[in-house]
């Protein structure tokens, strides 16, 4: 019995350790933001994007970064029209 119990008590830390983990991670997720599509620009964000990050995006030339948004799977990039949009992250 008492085996048993401290099997479960073993099991209820692990689960503990496993959420309070998950949840460190998913509260630690950085916010990104990036200016400039440029020769290196693009490819960071589509690297970032393949590693799981949501990226908030500006290029002086709009287009760049629609063609970019359109590219890569919904919801991955937010385009800003201004660079200052980027302050959303506060």
């Amino acid at each position: 019995m008492a085996a048993a119990a401290a099997a479960a008590a073993a099991a209820t830390a692990a689960a503990a350790v496993t959420t309070a983990g998950a949840t460190v991670a998913a509260a630690a997720a950085p916010k990104l933001g990036w200016l400039g599509l440029g020769i290196m620009g693009r490819p960071m964000v589509q690297n970032l994007v393949k590693g799981g990050h949501t990226v908030n995006v500006w290029n002086r030339t709009a287009a760049k970064a629609q063609d970019l948004k359109t590219a890569l799977p919904p919801g991955t990039i937010n385009v800003c029209v201004r660079w200052r949009a980027l302050e959303v992250f506060g």
